[in-house]
């Protein structure tokens, strides 16, 4: 049987639902399981707003109508007058908080035998480089904030590892917004001077995401979510081929010090042609690292997926698989039927 692996949204009404409806299906093919990020998080790091609206010292900079959703404009920060930086903190986040109630959910649905004894409850966190995008414009208060940010969000995993035992746990770091940036670099890449310019942009995501990686409980598994976007079932910028997600995870790989236990890429639904996969020939993971591919839509079902797999493996032999984004920004009636691809790709993939 194939491995299943929940990248992590969902739209449940509840972690109480996501952990039913995910444990009916899935029981037999994974072993971690995520609380759907319901709630304030549905719109990923959107909900991070609050952090700012009741910070002292931030005030509302500016207002970007985005056509796709002209009544929900995107709030942009700025520091307030006479504001000194080097004094600068973040407090509680929430995602702490919210893991600590989720995993109340979990633990008594494992009493009920609804979700297995020995799955581990999945926490799936934005890198900073998310929070930064979303709500700052300048560039220079981007590049003080990232880091203080950051280090608040380190302090959640360190308080999510204190309330749920870190054998039980597992850590997800959504990599979007930095494969976004560097993609696009590459693609407009003119000149040697313009692939110098996105390689150092290059070195500053490995080590920030390593640094985040290495900040997992070394008994906690370890996931990476390497994202291209999921607005309206389509990304940001469409992956010419997985060289640079093949590219981090090798990168990432060899500077961590402890283990990477998944790495998640991307497949777009229309991609089953082998110059797609053909760079995950030079990919170097260890044996206790699993790669995940997002084989599984959706809208061409189990006949896409066979041909997605096909091809991928022509290069690779082992690989668990997954959609290619989470499923939070679907319709709920549409989950049963997914869930059930799911199921019956584990049962039907070598």
């Amino acid at each position: 049987m194939r491995q299943v692996h929940l990248v992590g949204s969902s739209p449940f009404r509840s972690a109480d639902e996501a952990f039913e409806v995910f444990g009916k299906y899935l029981s037999e093919c994974t072993t971690r399981f995520p609380d759907g990020e319901t709630g304030d998080r549905v719109n990923w790091g959107t909900w991070q707003k609050r952090v700012l609206q009741e910070h002292p010292d931030f005030e509302v900079a500016d207002q970007i109508i985005s056509p796709r959703n002209p009544s929900r404009p995107f709030v942009k920060y700025r520091l307030k007058d006479g504001t000194d930086v080097r004094g600068l903190s973040f407090g509680p986040l929430g995602y702490a908080q919210e893991a600590a109630a989720s995993f109340e959910v979990f633990r008594r649905k494992q009493a009920q035998g609804r979700l297995p004894k020995g799955a581990r409850f999945q926490v799936s966190l934005p890198t900073p480089l998310c929070f930064i995008d979303m709500f700052f414009l300048d560039a220079n208060l981007r590049d003080l904030i990232e880091p203080i940010y950051r280090s608040a969000m380190i302090e959640e995993v360190n308080e999510i590892s204190r309330i749920v035992p870190p054998a039980q746990l597992a850590i997800q770091w959504d990599v979007a917004v930095e494969l976004h940036r560097l993609e696009k670099l590459y693609i407009d890449s003119r000149s040697a001077e313009d692939i110098a310019a996105a390689d150092a942009k290059f070195e500053i995501l490995v080590g920030r995401t390593t640094e985040l990686g290495n900040a997992v409980p070394e008994r906690a598994d370890l996931l990476i979510h390497l994202c291209y976007g999921d607005f309206g079932h389509k990304h940001t910028i469409e992956p010419p081929n997985l060289d640079l997600c093949t590219r981090v995870t090798n990168a990432v790989t060899a500077r961590l010090r402890r283990t990477l236990d998944l790495v998640h890429m991307p497949v777009p639904w229309d991609r089953h042609d082998a110059a797609y996969f053909s760079p995950l020939s030079n990919l170097h993971i260890s044996a206790q690292t699993k790669l995940c591919l997002g084989l599984i839509h959706l809208t061409d079902g189990l006949p896409g997926l066979q041909r997605r797999s096909d091809r991928a493996q022509e290069v690779v032999s082992d690989f668990a698989v997954a959609t290619e984004c989470g499923m939070g920004r679907r319709p709920r009636e549409s989950m049963d039927e997914l869930l059930e691809l799911h199921r019956i790709a584990a049962q039907t993939s070598a």
